[in-house]
């Protein structure tokens, strides 16, 4: 949005020299406000600068990190743990911060419980769900096809 006012506020510079050049009376007038405009424009100008140079959050290196994990284990299609899941990370070229790395994979994977979940065999994807949701999952549907009777005792 910042680019498109800043192409309008060009555009606009431009038609106010232009009608400065066609009209010697008011062109005192107009360079003034022209000059009002270069202002605004420089102003956002280093704003924008400033925006593309600003390094990322913490919060978008997790996002990131979380995300390469995710494609080390969509690519493995099993459960791995979190040392397999950096060593692979290693291999892609993935950086990964802090005075243990290996440790700061499984923080990561502790603190997503909505993308890992820990299973029998490793870190999977929850939406694989582990071998004990797949089985409460299975034995609910059990559940749901034999009708319950539920008796009223009166004490």
């Amino acid at each position: 949005m910042a680019k498109t006012v800043l192409a309008t506020l060009q555009n606009r510079i431009r038609a106010i020299e232009a009608e400065a050049a066609q009209s010697p009376l008011s062109a005192p007038r107009l360079d003034d406000l022209a000059g009002h405009y270069r202002v605004v424009v420089d102003d956002l100008e280093a704003d924008l600068k400033k925006r593309e140079l600003r390094p990322p959050t913490r919060q978008q290196l997790a996002k990131a990190l979380r995300d390469a994990i995710e494609a080390v284990l969509e690519d493995a299609q099993q459960g791995l743990s979190y040392r397999e899941i950096y060593a692979r990370l290693i291999q892609r070229r993935v950086r990964v911060a802090g005075a243990d790395p290996a440790r700061n994979v499984n923080a990561h994977l502790s603190a997503d419980k909505h993308r890992f979940a820990r299973s029998d065999n490793g870190w999977v994807l929850a939406r694989w769900g582990t071998k004990a949701q797949r089985e409460a999952k299975r034995n609910a549907s059990l559940d749901d096809r034999s009708p319950t009777i539920l008796r009223e005792t009166r004490r």
